[in-house]
């Protein structure tokens, strides 16, 4: 079962509260359609909705949006690409042989003449293949289609 983007991140803001140290009478509301709500995000850049009137839990900070429920979502889906957390992002990126970069806050290609920092691309092709995929040589990836 698929679940949509809209529904995970309803469903992280009810962890939030939660797991939340806010007292329970002052947590956030999120089925009141009509009151201000915020967009908050954590370490693991996994984004939220929070009331604005309520102390963000802690672990997560406001990314400055503020706005109707449905214009924070509509922001959410806009600015979160790649819903994996961080570190998980990280470790698939080292795994395939490329490197973090903390500027762009992405995983990009190792530069000509750098060392691969992860298994070589033999052994890697050799995996995409045993999973029935073909690897492309123009970006370093497996393709399954």
């Amino acid at each position: 079962m698929k679940i949509g983007r809209k529904w995970v991140i309803v469903l992280l803001a009810a962890l939030v509260m939660a797991w939340s140290p806010v007292p329970v009478e002052a947590r956030c509301d999120l089925s009141n359609e009509n009151q201000c709500f915020q967009v908050i995000i954590n370490h693991e850049e996994a984004y939220s909705l929070w009331c604005c009137d309520e102390e963000i839990p802690l672990g997560w900070k406001s990314v400055g949006k503020e706005g109707t429920k449905q214009d924070c979502l509509n922001y959410i889906d806009e600015v979160w690409g790649d819903m994996r957390p961080l570190s998980i992002q990280k470790k698939i990126c080292e795994y395939e042989g490329r490197r973090w970069d903390p500027a762009y806050n992405r995983c990009i290609p190792v530069r000509e003449g750098e060392p691969p920092l992860g298994p070589p691309v033999s052994m890697l092709k050799r995996w995409c293949e045993d999973g029935g995929g073909h690897w492309d040589d123009t970006y370093g990836r497996c393709i399954h289609e």
